[in-house]
């Protein structure tokens, strides 16, 4: 069952990249809350023309050794729930996690029933777009909190890595029109890169992996995530962004609100989202807001336990999307439909998705006249 196990996550919010100290907190939220002021007085020219009303465009796709195992059967009741919700992205978090694939490689070892292509023919049927992640390091964590040196020598393995991947999916992505591009795996915190030579060395590496990637497919965009724990305030993190981006070939910013693992609060999410609106703004490129529909209860940052999360109240993941609307050039992105938002992850979160589809999925629109059936 999609969701069951929690280690998954476990490498997404790390207790020592993704956690404020307990002794900065009032430090950095008076940080936040004197740039939330000035933000406030500047707002106007934020919101834009009002356009058609927001939702959830996309989700990411984490795949787990189970899926190596799953059915057609399976992979088709998942996109039904994309459908219900009319998803038209999928961003594939990896192709290879550690030293196992999904899909039929020639280098790593895989399962009998790799899902790559499998979800790649789904979305093709359907008209979705998908992004391919490349290489996931569980140890990357680790590795990237080491000193200077050894990161430098680290990032340059990985990635000849995620090179060789994605050399090796492109003739299997590229037949697929659902192909839109990839997703670098390794996700970008404001803590790791503070110093002036880490930061050196991590534009070094984007830059090498996201060329190495045009190369290769000179059509696809390259995507990055990354998020905030609050170790720099918003005009710091403008600055360091609009320089990565500027001196790098990636397209796509991924910024996770980082509302469910409790990382940044609603109140103060509004100046790291103009921030970065503005610094992919001037370096040319698009932001993408990742919306957290889960509410973490245990794990990293909260006690010593593995992660563990529940479906978020649909009144709290509307707010984030409405707030989120603001900034997104255009995509709203959640993480993670599959986990929190589909009959298959648990009776919450079927509930989750029947109320999602009722408040934002118009009951006489001809996409959604058929929507009901799909969610029993």
């Amino acid at each position: 069952m999609v969701g069951r196990s929690r280690v998954w996550f476990c490498s997404r919010y790390p207790v020592a990249s993704r956690s404020i100290p307990a002794a900065r907190n009032s430090a950095v939220r008076l940080v936040v809350l004197t740039a939330l002021l000035l933000f406030v007085g500047n707002s106007g020219s934020a919101a834009g023309a009002p356009g058609p009303a927001p939702r959830i465009g996309g989700t990411f796709l984490q795949l787990l050794d189970h899926h190596q195992e799953w059915s057609a059967t399976e992979w088709s009741s998942l996109f039904d729930a994309f459908a219900a919700m009319q998803i038209s992205k999928v961003v594939v978090q990896w192709s290879v996690s550690d030293d196992l694939a999904f899909y039929d490689s020639k280098t790593y070892r895989h399962g009998a029933n790799p899902p790559l292509e499998t979800i790649l023919g789904l979305a093709d049927s359907r008209g979705m777009k998908v992004s391919v992640g490349l290489w996931h390091d569980p140890g990357y964590w680790r590795n990237v909190a080491a000193p200077a040196q050894a990161v430098e020598v680290y990032l340059r393995r990985a990635m000849l890595r995620a090179s060789a991947i994605a050399a090796e999916l492109a003739p299997l992505v590229t037949k697929h029109p659902s192909f839109d591009g990839w997703y670098i795996s390794e996700e970008v915190d404001d803590t790791n890169w503070v110093q002036p030579e880490r930061r050196r060395i991590l534009k070094e590496h984007l830059k090498s992996l996201s060329s190495s990637l045009h190369v290769l497919t000179p059509n696809a965009d390259v995507s990055l995530s990354c998020f905030s724990s609050g170790n720099m305030d918003p005009g710091s993190l403008e600055a360091f962004w609009k320089s990565v981006l500027t001196d790098s070939s990636i397209e796509r910013l991924m910024f996770q609100d980082g509302i469910g693992a409790h990382k940044l609060e609603l109140e103060y999410l509004a100046p790291f989202l103009s921030a970065l609106k503005r610094a992919t703004a001037a370096s040319g490129r698009s932001l993408v807001v990742i919306v957290e529909v889960f509410d973490q209860t245990g794990g990293p940052g909260r006690d010593d336990g593995l992660f563990s999360a529940v479906p978020a109240p649909l009144a709290r993941i509307d707010r984030q999307i409405t707030l989120a609307a603001e900034y997104a050039t255009p995509d709203i992105v959640a993480f993670s439909v599959p986990e929190y938002m589909t009959p298959a992850a648990g009776e919450a979160s079927r509930k989750l998705l029947e109320a999602y589809v009722r408040k934002y999925i118009k009951a006489d629109s001809p996409r959604a006249a058929t929507q009901p059936a799909l969610l029993h």
